[in-house]
């Protein structure tokens, strides 16, 4: 009883080698106009330069109160 249950381990694991995926087609590369530029996490992007924008504002603003700050203490 232990002989057939021996070949079956032995060839199970040659039978799902056999059976491994045939390898990927190579990716086809980007033929699209170079100007346009990457697109991904564009709106990211985006929303990170406006909130850069908004920082720089507020620090003026901040700068701008000290120095009103200042100039009532003198």
């Amino acid at each position: 009883m232990k002989f057939p249950a021996q070949i079956a381990l032995l060839i199970v694991p040659f039978l799902l080698a056999a059976c491994d995926e045939q390898p990927h087609k190579p990716p086809v590369p980007h033929t699209g106009d170079a100007k346009q530029g990457p697109v991904l996490f564009e709106d990211q992007r985006n929303a990170l330069g406006k909130a850069k924008a908004v920082g720089a504002k507020a620090e003026e603003q901040a700068q701008s109160q000290r120095e009103a700050v200042e100039k009532q203490e003198k």
